[in-house]
């Protein structure tokens, strides 16, 4: 190994080809400490560059045998002395800078290892004056824990030496040396030991206040957590606290939401042990007083969350606000844009009416009626928010002892109601149906009890389904928008038209594309639950639906709809027990080969690779065992047209599709 080693250093001038040797050569070395041994005497002697021998030290932490290379790397203080003077310089690349952070990374990992108070100095001030370093603040973070957590001394050493330097520095070292000494208060509030430590914590409580309202996330979450420390008073935390939820909710900030939750959740369970819920309804309220449906996405999660945290630890916080919380919450439901945000709030709305805090709950009433108008909506997204609301008042009427399975099948009726018109006049009634097509999947998926269990709902919402997905798919097929304006094909419609002025052609569209794409995947769950004479048929009726709508339109959300839902059509075909079932897949794939010879299609990309999906498709549901034999006979047949006989151009455009 020595003997290749030394061939290999001498037939490569680039230093980094040498790590590239290493790893090939250590695993056939029987005794890879004496190898270690003779690489770091030949790291110290060889005419290297600085940076090979921090390829070498990086490659050397990351094997198996790390632990011994830490324990040499640490007592052979030439080779880190050595290195130091790169550490020190003003510029570094970021590969060398990236070794750099694994080399001490890796040196710090060994808990067993006596970290020596001078590293301080040596590894982190020299970072201060250095502006590409940098970027290894977590690497810092690391390297000054370790250091304080063996030397109590430092942090009160190290804070007076930033003090000091702050008052001559300006700028980003400044700054640098701010983040610094955030960096040595966090170290202390995570170690165990007082005295010392706590002494730095409380004659620094002022530099944790500025560090709050910092420009960084990681230094603010890092002052967060050293304001909840037991060394201060209760006082301070709570303020600390409040402060930085008001800066972090309205607006929106980027600080971690890990890091203020756990911080919320401390001071909580510290308010419940002395039987107080001062800070829970505080927050409760402020969250309340500024809560719209329209704030940012990360706002609204961090309050739901917020939300959800005080309703499992603070019961008594929750019947002090319970009303407020609820209502709320639940306008949350069918008013905010986000989608996540408005199942989460459905979640929390019907968690708070299940554990009696709020009453029964709003009116079914008055939430059907809403749910109604925003189903009948000429934009798109008002006709979401209605789908998300008709889950929740089943959900809420299946809890408040109604019927909701009342619900359930006035929409089917609804939906069966609507086919007919909207064959006749598509543009006045493609709003109302998608609107309930979206509202039965969002109940179907709800509320259990809400599931077709009559024979007549389930066959009216088959036949309707079907009919919606002809429709939808019909049109789609006729329309010339996307190739005639050159549009995307993305456009959801909520800008064109108003609610007085009707659907505009793609309001139409959207309607279709999201009918046929919820559609198909509702007609697939409700035909694969249920046992009924003709199932095997309304199989091969949405097989077929699928297939011809993936290589028939030109659409980009409805193809990775339609290729998803056919993958599943698949899994749950393969998986029968019925022979015939099971062989239609198989069917389907031959059909699709099959047609790569007759289809006349000059142009396939990704909007309009009707073939290939439905082969990858087939693929994906396939077990992975079988799934060779697939592919062989899919490439077989592109194969052959390649080689067949004729123009070449014609085989290799037929062999694209």
């Amino acid at each position: 190994a020595e003997q290749l080693m030394n061939i290999a250093w001498q037939c490569w001038d680039y230093d980094i080809k040498a790590s590239e040797i290493i790893a090939v050569l250590l695993p056939h070395v029987d005794e890879p400490s004496a190898l270690y041994r003779w690489l770091f005497a030949n790291l110290r002697s060889v005419s290297w560059s600085e940076q090979g021998k921090f390829a070498i030290l990086a490659y050397l932490l990351k094997s198996n045998h790390a632990s011994d290379v830490c324990g040499m790397v640490a007592s052979e203080n030439g080779i880190l002395n050595g290195l130091l003077p790169l550490v020190r310089q003003k510029r570094l690349p970021p590969d060398v800078r990236c070794l750099f952070a694994t080399i001490v990374a890796g040196l710090l990992n060994r808990d067993e290892e006596v970290i020596p108070i001078s590293w301080f100095d040596q590894w982190v001030m020299p970072l201060i004056d250095n502006n590409e370093a940098w970027g290894d603040l977590a690497c810092v973070n690391l390297l000054v824990d370790r250091i304080v957590a063996a030397h109590p001394s430092v942090p009160k050493e190290a804070m007076r030496y930033l003090s000091q330097q702050s008052k001559v520095h300006s700028g980003e070292t400044r700054d640098r040396m701010f983040q610094l000494s955030i960096s040595v208060l966090r170290a202390c509030a995570g170690t165990a030991k007082k005295g010392c430590c706590y002494d730095v914590l409380l004659g620094h409580s002022d530099l944790v206040t500025v560090a709050l309202d910092h420009i960084s996330p990681a230094t603010q979450s890092s002052a967060l957590r050293i304001s909840q420390h037991e060394a201060y008073s209760t006082t301070f935390v709570d303020t600390a606290l409040k402060h930085v939820l008001s800066r972090s909710l309205f607006p929106a900030n980027e600080i971690r939401n890990d890091s203020l939750m756990q911080a919320v959740r401390q001071t909580i369970t510290r308010d419940k042990k002395a039987n107080r819920s001062d800070f829970s309804i505080w927050l409760l309220r402020t969250l309340l007083q500024n809560l719209t449906p329209y704030l940012p996405y990360p706002t609204l999660d961090l309050t739901l969350s917020l939300f959800s945290l005080i309703q499992d630890t603070d019961p008594r916080a929750v019947e002090e606000c319970g009303k407020n919380l609820y209502e709320a919450v639940a306008t949350l439901v069918w008013e905010c844009p986000f989608e996540l945000v408005r199942q989460a709030a459905s979640s929390l709305a019907l968690s708070l009416v299940r554990s009696g805090r709020v009453g029964r709950g709003g009116e079914v009433g008055f939430y059907t009626e809403k749910g109604i108008e925003l189903s009948k909506s000429t934009q798109t997204l008002s006709r979401l928010r209605g789908a998300s609301l008709w889950g929740f008042v089943a959900s809420l009427a299946s809890l408040q002892a109604d019927n909701s399975a009342n619900i359930f099948s006035d929409l089917v009726k609804n939906l069966s109601h609507i086919c007919q018109p909207a064959k006749v006049d598509l543009p006045s009634h493609s709003a109302e149906m998608h609107g309930t097509v979206e509202a039965i999947s969002s109940v179907y998926h709800s509320s259990p009890s809400s599931q077709p269990l009559d024979s007549t709902i389930l066959t009216s919402l088959i036949d309707s389904l079907f009919t919606i997905l002809g429709i939808s798919k019909e049109y789609l097929q006729q329309v010339q928008h996307f190739e005639d304006t050159g549009a995307e094909g993305d456009d959801d419609g909520d800008t064109d038209g108003g609610e007085d002025t009707g659907m505009g052609p793609s309001g139409i569209i959207a309607c279709c594309w999201r009918s046929l794409k919820t559609g198909a995947g509702l007609l697939l769950e409700v035909v694969s639950r249920r046992k009924y004479e003709g199932r095997t048929r309304d199989f091969v009726r949405l097989g077929e639906v699928l297939m011809e709508t993936v290589t028939t339109v030109r659409h980009w959300g409805l193809a990775n709809g339609v290729q998803q839902t056919f993958m599943s059509l698949c899994a749950v075909l393969l998986e029968s027990k019925d022979e015939e079932v099971r062989g239609l897949p198989g069917e389907w794939m031959k059909k699709a080969l099959d047609s790569l010879d007759q289809m006349d299609v000059t142009r396939q990309d990704e909007r309009y690779a009707g073939v290939p999906r439905i082969l990858l498709g087939i693929l994906h549901a396939t077990p992975q065992y079988h799934r060779p034999v697939l592919v062989s006979e899919i490439m077989d047949k592109i194969l052959s047209i390649l080689g067949g006989g004729g123009d070449t151009e014609a085989r290799v455009r037929e062999a694209r599709k």
